[in-house]
């Protein structure tokens, strides 16, 4: 039985699998340092770290 014209060898295919899960970890683990950079005390950082004002 003859393969379809457009299937890829194996190869191919998981090697474009590999690099497009490199990929996606990449922007997640960006994505997550980004987070980690932001200031503790105001915006997303106030919600991440439930950081209070200290009383002065």
């Amino acid at each position: 039985m003859p393969r379809k014209p457009s299937a890829r060898p194996d190869g191919r295919r998981i090697r474009h699998q590999v690099a497009c899960a490199g990929y996606a970890i990449g922007l997640l683990l960006i994505f997550a340092f980004s987070l980690y950079l932001l200031p503790h005390d105001t915006g997303v950082g106030k919600l991440l770290f439930n950081s209070t004002p200290e009383a002065s």
